[in-house]
């Protein structure tokens, strides 16, 4: 096809048909946003914007987790209003329930001859009870006495094979 200038300026092309000439294309025009359209797109870019900035500046700093006998060999004042997890045995008698609007529930933790009162506001697991393996995820502080002022906490599920000797295989090649 070779263009070729038609009536009126248009571009015209005559192709293999020699006889017949067809507009090529015209000049595209910019096309017209409405303002209200416009707005939207530019409210939502930067509120995209925004967002990105926000998550991006927000600090990414890991939980640390702790075993009760490794907080107290570092030191609690060194780790006072830490956000952590810490990770013991509750205390045989020591949970205290205190219902009420936040449903607190008071106990110890211990490890390794070391232990710490804990303080866990919410429901609990259903495997809570003495003795039972816990991680308390929370801020530690110093109210008259070290606690864990925890927000969550995990029971671990004892195992069924807990406590059970291992085994020897007796294998029968020679």
């Amino acid at each position: 096809m070779v263009p070729v200038s038609g009536r009126g300026g248009a571009l015209m092309a005559i192709g293999r048909n020699a006889g017949v000439m067809r507009p090529v294309a015209k000049p595209m025009e910019p096309a017209h946003v409405p303002d209200r359209m416009l707005a939207k797109i530019l409210l939502t870019v930067a509120v995209v914007v925004a967002g990105t900035r926000f998550v991006a500046c927000m600090p990414h700093r890991p939980t640390a987790y702790y075993m009760i006998d490794e907080l107290f060999a570092k030191g609690l004042r060194a780790h006072e209003d830490e956000i952590m997890r810490v990770h013991g045995w509750v205390q045989s008698g020591s949970i205290e329930r205190v219902y009420g609007d936040h449903g607190i529930h008071r106990f110890i933790l211990q490890k390794g001859g070391r232990s710490l009162q804990a303080q866990v506001e919410g429901p609990l697991p259903d495997t809570f009870r003495d003795q039972a393996e816990v991680i308390v995820a929370g801020r530690l502080v110093d109210r008259g006495g070290w606690r864990i002022e925890g927000t969550a906490m995990i029971a671990k599920c004892p195992g069924k094979y807990d406590g059970v000797p291992p085994r020897t295989l007796e294998l029968g090649f020679q």
